[in-house]
């Protein structure tokens, strides 16, 4: 057993009563992590950012990250999002874009309204961490989401006339 499966077993700092656990445990984080990415990897736009990434890599990524955040212990061992992304221009309308998608996918898993508005404030504390402009991105060595190819900077399609 690798070392991220025994810390999500044993979940070290746990909050009882957390998010996490009222959201339904890491099943539920799998399972809107799923239906999330699906939707990334099919979209014109945003699946140039996950070209070469794994799906089942990135959503148990995700997951791990999550669940830190919510209050479900301590298991994500990545880089915080503004040091993970630096790389990575992020403009509103791409952030708002894929905020959109985890809402619907929130919303497709049957997660309270109550719940989705807690978790949805989580990913949007993280906003201003994430937007960047291109002469502020800067490379960085291999990661999840890059192979030390440089700066990702994806103008948006033609075909779309507005994110979503």
């Amino acid at each position: 057993m690798s070392i991220a499966d025994r810390l999500r077993v044993l979940r070290p700092g746990a909050v009882p009563n957390s998010l996490f656990d009222r959201v339904g445990g890491r099943a539920k984080l799998d399972q809107i992590h799923k239906v999330f990415y699906d939707k990334v990897y099919d979209h014109d736009w945003l699946s140039q950012y996950f070209a070469g990434v794994d799906q089942e890599t990135i959503e148990t990524h995700q997951s791990d990250f999550m669940c830190s955040n919510m209050g479900g212990g301590k298991i994500f061992c990545g880089r915080q999002p503004k040091f993970a992304h630096i790389h990575i221009e992020v403009s509103e309308e791409l952030f708002d874009l894929r905020h959109e998608f985890l809402r619907q996918s929130l919303q497709e898993c049957d997660v309270s309204p109550e719940h989705q508005g807690e978790w949805l404030a989580i990913d949007m504390a993280f906003k201003t961490a994430l937007l960047r402009k291109l002469e502020d991105c800067r490379t960085i060595g291999n990661t999840i989401s890059t192979s030390g190819e440089g700066i990702l900077s994806i103008p948006k399609p033609s075909s779309i006339r507005r994110a979503g």
